[in-house]
């Protein structure tokens, strides 16, 4: 379901008994956003507390929930507590600054909302328009960063929010650290989703950089306050860090860590992802050419990649600008005009490689050239390139790394498939 779709499928505002009821439900270990919604397609969940037993059971039966959730549930309904009192604690608890968001209110944000089952309250400590900014970027990477990768990684989000583009992590060692106090030091704002309530904050080192953020900003989580960190609140944290970010730019990491899983979640919501380019005998580059090479991450090695490539939106001359321009130029020119220009220039597009590409590139370059027939619009698929370079795709992967960094091509997302920005006339020979 598209966002717009799912902002039309959700109430403006709600009763605030219906609010207090849906939190009291949100608060149960185990109750997902599905689970709420399949109960309020049966009425009002704030009827749940003056329901007899079966009744209430039956509705809640509907959502299917697993029998140590529907335990938990009964139990938050039985026990004599208000659910206006557990709510009013809850926000009495919560830090100075924090505020709760339910999924209808304005102050939600919206880019969440492209997730399947988003999450029905949002915690917020700081501005809660942090995350609402034009263009956002999330930055992943390992805990056990090196200190080169770690200076290339500052460098390129210090780059980037030169263009106001604000940065989204997890708050985590490493690269997520690195790329918050970049943030923080540019004075550009900066979010941190936390795997716990807030009263939970991980890792512990680094509470004063979780202060500074709150005030240049925010702080966010779907866990109530008093809910500790648990292994698996990790990969549910990185599909919301994935989520809030326009794309994702992966700095390092090992092929089975925790930033694989938020790439992941970027490619299945169809956002672009990046990796930053390593060796091949660099163990933490492993991750970043699994991507590249098998799931069609584009290949960044600096700042300027990543604005062009990535979030190459922002390089985009507004539509009106584009309009006026050949409007200008229909104007301008004669049908015959246009006639003799095509004729004098090379087909839109061509271009001479770079002296230092390879020879195994070029042929690649020249092979797809032949294939788009002068027009590089449509992506090709590897198979295809492979036959028309006469060599095997694994043979070819290395000379399509080399014109990715060129900006000569780019891998459609999540497909063996690869966009050629630029034909070349074949040689002679």
């Amino acid at each position: 379901m598209t966002l717009s779709k799912q902002r039309r499928n959700i109430s403006s505002s709600i009763e605030r008994n219906e609010r207090i009821a849906r939190w009291n439900l949100w608060s149960v270990r185990g109750v997902s956003h599905r689970l709420i919604a399949s109960i309020a397609e049966q009425g009002p969940i704030a009827e749940l507390w003056s329901l007899d037993p079966p009744l209430f059971e039956q509705r809640i039966d509907v959502g299917d929930p697993g029998p140590t959730t529907r335990e938990r549930i009964v139990e938050l309904i039985t026990d004599g507590r208000a659910p206006e009192a557990r709510y009013r604690r809850e926000l009495e608890c919560l830090p100075e600054r924090a505020q709760l968001l339910h999924i209808s209110d304005e102050a939600y944000p919206e880019r969440l909302l492209d997730l399947t089952a988003p999450p029905t309250f949002l915690y917020v400590w700081g501005d809660p328009d942090a995350g609402g900014v034009r263009h956002t970027l999330a930055t992943v990477g390992t805990r056990s960063v090196g200190v080169d990768d770690a200076r290339r990684a500052s460098e390129i989000v210090r780059r980037v929010v030169e263009a106001d583009v604000a940065i989204v992590s997890g708050g985590a060692n490493g690269v997520d650290t690195v790329a918050h106090e970049t943030c923080l030091e540019a004075g550009v704002p900066t979010v941190a989703f936390m795997p716990g309530g807030f009263d939970q904050l991980t890792p512990k080192s680094n509470t004063d950089l979780f202060e500074r953020i709150t005030h240049r900003g925010a702080l966010m989580t779907e866990y109530p306050m008093g809910t500790d960190v648990r292994r698996y609140h990790f990969p549910r944290r990185n599909r919301l860090i994935a989520a809030l970010g326009d794309g994702t730019f992966v700095v390092r990491g090992d092929v089975d860590s925790g930033t694989m899983l938020t790439a992941e979640a970027a490619l299945d919501l169809g956002r672009p992802i990046g990796a930053l380019v390593g060796g091949l005998d660099e163990p933490l580059a492993a991750g970043c050419l699994k991507l590249i090479v098998e799931e069609g991450a584009q290949a960044l090695r600096d700042g300027d990649d990543v604005l062009d490539h990535l979030l190459d939106v922002l390089r985009q001359p507004p539509p009106s600008s584009a309009c006026e321009s050949a409007s200008d130029d229909v104007e301008s020119h004669s049908i015959d005009s246009e006639k003799d220009d095509s004729a004098s220039s090379p087909p839109s597009g061509s271009i001479s490689p770079p002296e230092t590409l390879s020879e195994e590139a070029s042929e690649l370059l020249e092979a797809a050239s032949r294939l788009a027939d002068g027009d590089a619009s449509d992506p090709l698929h590897i198979d295809r390139l492979s036959r028309a370079a006469d060599r095997d795709p694994d043979a070819i992967q290395s000379s399509l790394l080399e014109l990715e960094l060129y900006g000569l091509v780019s891998k459609a997302p999540g497909a063996q498939a690869y966009t050629f920005h630029a034909t070349v006339e074949p040689s002679s020979t």
